[in-house]
């Protein structure tokens, strides 16, 4: 069973719910989730890239559009 997985993208906050990470499973994130990230679930996944870029990727990934 998968928490909320929290996200540090170029220094800004993102958390992503099991449910968003299942609508893409062939995305790093639902990998990430089987993996690394289920160790240690109070961890914060840090991404070195431009988070206001990226805010467009998590809208994708909860909306689907």
């Amino acid at each position: 069973n998968i928490d909320i997985m929290h996200l540090e993208v170029g220094g800004l906050r993102f958390s992503l719910l099991p449910e968003d990470i299942a609508k893409h499973p062939e995305c790093f994130f639902a990998t990430l989730a089987k993996r690394e990230w289920r160790q240690n679930q109070e961890k914060v996944v840090k991404i070195d890239r431009d988070g206001r870029l990226f805010r467009y990727v998590y809208i994708f990934m909860i909306s689907g559009c």
